[in-house]
C-alpha cells in the first residue's frame, strides 16, 4: 500500500499517494520539498489556499461590518427622527421636534463615516489590494473597541494579516 509522511503524519491509501492526495488530506501542511513522486511547482501554492480563504472570509466580514453600521445609522436616524418629532409635538415645545432629527443625523453621519472604510477594506481584501491590508489593520484597532464582536474580529484580523503568507499574497 503506498504511503508518505508529512510533518510526522503518515498517509496511506489504496490509491497512489501523490501531492494531490496529500492536498486533500493535509491542507494545512507545507508540501514543498517533500520529494514525493509527481511533485510539481504547483505544490508551492498549497499553503497559500488556507491563507486565501482566511483573507476572503476577512473581506466579507469587513463588508458585513460596514453594512451593519449603515443599517445602524439608518435605524438611529429613523428612531431619533420619529421620537423627536412626535415627542416634541406632544410636549408642545417648539425646539424638540427638530432636536431629535438633528442629533440622529449627526450621530448617523458619524456612523456612516466609520462604515465606509470597512466597506472599502473589505473590497480591497477580496481583490488583494496592498493598501487594504494596511487599512484593515488600522480598522482592527478601531473595531477592537466595539466589544465583544469587534474585539473578536480585530484579533482575527490581526492574526490573518500578520501571517508571512498573507504578506506575500498582498505583495504579489
Amino acid at each position: 500500500m503506498p504511503s508518505a509522511s508529512v510533518n510526522g503524519r503518515e498517509f496511506t491509501g489504496s490509491a497512489p499517494v501523490t501531492p494531490a492526495f496529500l492536498n486533500v488530506c493535509a491542507r494545512s501542511y507545507v508540501l514543498v520539498g517533500t520529494g514525493l513522486p509527481g511533485e510539481t511547482e504547483a505544490t508551492s501554492h498549497w499553503r497559500e489556499e488556507p491563507v486565501r480563504t482566511h483573507v476572503k472570509v476577512l473581506g466579507w466580514v469587513q463588508i458585513a461590518f460596514g453594512v451593519m453600521e449603515l443599517f445602524a445609522a439608518a435605524a438611529l436616524f429613523g428612531f431619533m427622527t420619529f421620537f423627536g418629532i412626535f415627542g416634541g409635538l406632544a410636549s408642545g415645545e417648539l425646539a424638540l421636534p427638530f432636536l431629535g432629527p438633528a442629533v440622529g443625523a449627526f450621530v448617523g453621519t458619524i456612523i456612516v463615516v466609520t462604515a465606509i472604510p470597512n466597506l472599502l477594506a473589505g473590497w480591497g481584501l477580496l481583490n488583494h489590494r496592498s493598501w487594504a491590508r494596511v487599512l484593515a489593520m488600522v480598522l482592527a484597532v478601531l473595531n477592537g473597541l466595539k466589544f465583544p464582536w469587534g474585539t473578536a474580529f480585530a484579533v482575527y484580523t490581526i492574526w490573518v494579516l500578520t501571517q508571512d503568507e498573507t504578506k506575500a499574497l498582498f505583495r504579489a
